[in-house]
């Protein structure tokens, strides 16, 4: 009777008790003005911020609930606390209407809700994430009203406005109605290039046409949230002719065959308005040329393609070569003009890694094989010829040097007399260049011409003059500090004042030529920047009396050579010189 008494008390006593609460979340989201819900806004809306939360415990205290913002870097740009409602059991919610953006936008990005509600010392929090971009998008390139632009490709510039993607239209009219071109960006970036040479004749751009451009802002699902005020217009230069013969596929296209040989697929297009023939293709793998190449392309009008294939093999002393497919022509978009790609030696070949064997060749055989390896290493030697090594190395020795330097144990470097000019080696020189390493001789030409007076003027400052030559042979080079630039000058122009040069922001790029060219001065006519480096394109002038027959057998005074040096923005990308081979002739002054 007394147990049957005691529950009954407990029992009565239950309803008394006050409760802890128990929260559950049921969501938070951030709305616009007409209560959809939205990932992204823009900086001048106002958004609604609600949470919405069930209790399962009455208790007689309020639910209170807090809204707070976070920025893209974290910190805290908004808070609000206030709404509450009776701590009822059931469902309950809290909303907070027309926040404006402005009062808590810091830039771009995403933001975080965090929507917290609080009852009896226990609080549940719930976060979600928007978007926040300026409607408004700054265009930047090419700036309103440029002419006669001759950008190639031609790239659209803006600043982000923190948009998922952009969508950038180009057209002949301010309205941009029945626009010529659209396209989308990905991933937020705020540059377009426009196509170099599009399928659509309408899309092309020409000279005499004034053009208009714009930048809408999208979010995830492809609205508009932001765009350019105005469009921008521009206009193109007129170019007459445009040469653009490309490689603009090179690849391996099927497995390796049993002797290691790999099949490369090619394809040649020509992407200008001009007609082109008979230009050489060039394919090679590992320095060695491939079987039935250079050929000579057939007619390639404007958009034909033409496809080759060719079986070559990785050279036996290397495990990976560089396949390189060229189209030698000087045209209005070298870049294009290679393609190249790595490959590695098969492992079926029977060629790859130690199973190299060089007991069947001679010791002018393995030395010529030295030579394509280091070539391989940009180390020419070119120029040199196996006369009897120090300490007179035997066939064996050779073939143990070959074996070391294939495995990365040796390293190979040129020595001799101590040069009085050691400038930075040639990358890659032309065929008939030999490295700067060669001492200068010691006889003093005359005082080089033009000294700058300023260092901001040296941009595309150039002297030219006549010195002994270094070598036989034409030697190009790069300067790329003072100390190495001081002996340069102090050779060629002691008598003068040396130029200072910041080579934090130039360097000087040179052409200095051999006993052997009968030429009276040099010109560089084009730096450029391509896929295989910094392309130095350099002319040597010739003046009509040189060309007479019977003409003078020594070059410029006595035995002196023509020398030219310019002064170029530096870039920390290989150096390439090539010689533009027609003759430029000049009627004597």
């Amino acid at each position: 009777m007394r147990v049957k008494l005691w529950l009954a008390a407990a029992l009565a006593l239950r309803p008394l008790q006050v409760s802890a609460g128990l929260l559950t979340a049921q969501g938070a989201a951030v709305l616009d003005q007409s209560a959809a819900a939205r990932g992204s806004f823009t900086n001048n809306e106002k958004i609604v911020l609600q949470q919405r939360i069930n209790n399962g415990s009455a208790s007689a205290n309020r639910i209170v609930f807090q809204f707070l913002i976070l920025s893209p870097g974290g910190a805290q740009v908004f808070s609000h606390v206030g709404n509450a409602v009776p701590g009822s059991a059931g469902n309950a919610a809290s909303q907070l209407s027309g926040v404006p953006v402005s009062q808590f936008y810091v830039g771009p990005g995403v933001y975080t809700l965090k929507a917290r509600a609080g009852l009896d010392g226990v609080t549940l929090e719930q976060t979600v994430a928007f978007t926040i971009s300026s409607p408004n998008i700054l265009l930047i390139y090419p700036p309103n009203g440029a002419a006669n632009l001759s950008d190639n490709p031609l790239t659209f510039q803006w600043i982000s406005s923190g948009a998922s993607n952009y969508r950038v239209t180009v057209g002949d009219n301010v309205s941009l109605y029945n626009s010529l071109y659209t396209q989308n960006t990905a991933g937020g970036e705020t540059t377009l290039s426009y196509p170099q040479n599009p399928s659509d004749p309408r899309q092309r751009l020409t000279s005499g046409q004034l053009y208009y451009w714009k930048v809408e802002g999208l979010d995830v699902n492809g609205n508009v949230v932001a765009q350019s005020q105005v469009p921008f217009s521009f206009s193109m230069r007129s170019v007459s002719l445009t040469r653009d013969l490309a490689v603009p596929t090179l690849e391996i296209s099927g497995p390796p065959a049993a002797d290691g040989s790999i099949p490369f697929r090619i394809v040649a297009a020509n992407q200008g308005s001009t007609s082109e023939s008979a230009v050489p293709l060039k394919f090679s793998v590992g320095g060695l040329p491939a079987a039935g190449t250079p050929l000579a392309l057939p007619l390639l009008n404007p958009g034909d393609r033409r496809e080759y294939s060719f079986p070559a093999a990785v050279p036996a002393d290397q495990k990976q070569s560089l396949a390189i497919a060229c189209v030698e022509l000087f045209d209005d978009n070298v870049v294009n003009n290679c393609k190249t790609l790595s490959v590695s030696k098969p492992a079926s070949s029977g060629l790859s890694g130690d199973a190299f064997q060089s007991a069947n060749l001679s010791a002018e055989q393995i030395w010529l094989a030295i030579r394509e390896l280091l070539k391989e290493r940009d180390i020419s030697l070119e120029d040199y010829r196996l006369v009897g090594m120090e300490g007179s190395l035997s066939r064996d020795e050779l073939a143990a040097l070959l074996e070391s330097l294939r495995r990365n144990q040796a390293r190979a470097t040129l020595t001799g007399p101590s040069p009085s000019l050691p400038l930075a080696p040639v990358v890659s020189a032309p065929a008939k260049s030999v490295p700067i390493a060669v001492p200068i001789g010691a006889s003093k030409p005359p005082a080089l011409e033009n000294v700058p007076a300023a260092e901001d003027e040296l941009q595309g400052q150039q002297w030219s003059g006549l010195a002994l030559p270094l070598a036989d042979q034409r030697v190009t080079f790069t300067v790329l500090d003072k100390n190495l630039w001081k002996r340069l000058w102090s050779r060629l122009a002691d008598q003068r004042k040396l130029p200072s040069i910041d080579f934090r922001k130039f360097m000087v790029v040179g052409v200095i030529a051999s006993r052997k060219d009968r030429v009276d001065n040099i010109e560089i006519e084009q730096t450029v920047i391509s896929t295989s480096g910094l392309i130095v394109r350099y002319r040597m002038v010739v003046h009509r009396r040189m060309l007479a027959v019977g003409g003078p057998k020594n070059i410029g005074m006595g035995n002196r050579a023509p020398y030219l040096l310019k002064v170029i923005a530096r870039s920390e990308v290989k150096v390439k010189f090539e010689e533009i081979e027609e003759i430029k002739e000049k009627l004597d002054e």
